[in-house]
């Protein structure tokens, strides 16, 4: 809860400096490559506008060399080679940069929200985050799963279908229940987003309630154990 208050408090400046822009987006990855490739492409020019500089002073110190050389003269020449050299090195790094970013497949995630919901654009980034590193497998202790759970005080058996993101599906059959003894089904999931519980009868009734689940500022609540989504069907439908 405290590092999705923080992100949204850094969105918030993000709305502000948007100005009055109902919606607007940020990138999740790095950089948009189309835009660190220009910087890139800029760096390599502003680099060799020196070098040329630098040729343009080399060619008058040879020339003062040649004429009468001096300590004075020798150790500019020196400086200058040395700078040269410096100079071409890191056009080459740049180049070699651009290159590999080119054919890079790095994913960049760009995100479109609503620019006066700082707590909007702080669940998507944590959403995507978490995504990227679940499938990266890169997960924290924090970010391994989450736990659903399903309820039903209705007498009679039912079943569910749970869907979310990802493509998750998940089917259960939960006994016949009542308002005291309800019967219960905890599962588990990985990625944050919105889920949909169908609850379906003998009768091929059905009810379908979608919640969020595995944000970190929703918590649900069942015998005093908190749960990351919960869905109940508390009676006929």
């Amino acid at each position: 809860m405290k590092k999705i208050i923080l992100i949204a408090i850094l969105m918030a400046t993000v709305t502000f400096v948007q100005g009055q822009r109902r919606y607007g987006s940020f990138n999740i990855g790095g950089m948009n490559p189309v835009e660190l490739s220009e910087q890139i492409s800029q760096q390599i020019s502003d680099l060799q506008k020196d070098l040329k500089a630098l040729d343009k002073d080399l060619q008058v110190l040879n020339f003062k060399s040649q004429k009468n050389a001096d300590l004075v003269t020798n150790n500019m020449l020196n400086e200058n080679l040395a700078r040269r050299d410096f100079l071409i090195s890191q056009i080459e790094k740049l180049i070699e940069q651009k290159n590999e970013l080119l054919v890079s497949n790095a994913p960049v995630t760009n995100i479109s929200v609503n620019t006066k919901d700082p707590m909007a654009m702080a669940n998507a980034y944590y959403m995507v985050r978490v995504a990227d590193a679940f499938v990266s497998g890169e997960q924290t202790n924090s970010q391994r799963g989450f736990k659903g759970i399903l309820v039903n005080y209705w007498n009679y058996l039912v079943q569910v279908t749970v869907t979310g993101p990802g493509g998750f599906v998940r089917e259960f059959s939960l006994e016949a229940g009542s308002s005291k003894n309800p019967s219960i089904q905890e599962f588990d999931f990985q990625m944050p987003g919105n889920y949909t519980a169908t609850f379906r009868s003998s009768t091929i009734q059905a009810k379908s309630t979608t919640k969020p689940g595995g944000m970190p500022n929703i918590a649900y609540y069942h015998d005093g154990r908190q749960y990351a989504f919960k869905a109940t069907q508390l009676g006929r439908f």
